[in-house]
């Protein structure tokens, strides 16, 4: 059962335990966390890679 879910603004949904792949970097990651740190939510990564979204686009942040 995920931990949390973030949607954004836009629809677009974050839950933990799903993959992401990084054309950039050529990696397939798990999201395994969030964190908010000033204007941003952060999410982590299995692999090391944060992603920032700025707190004006986040709609819902749901917690288990």
């Amino acid at each position: 059962m995920p931990k949390f879910q973030i949607i954004t603004t836009d629809g677009t949904s974050y839950v933990d335990g799903t993959d992401r792949h990084f054309e950039v970097f050529g990696v397939t990651e798990t999201l395994t966390d969030y964190a908010e740190q000033g204007d941003y939510v952060v999410l982590r990564y299995s692999g090391g890679i944060e992603d920032g979204i700025p707190e004006s686009r986040i709609a819902h942040v749901i917690t288990a």
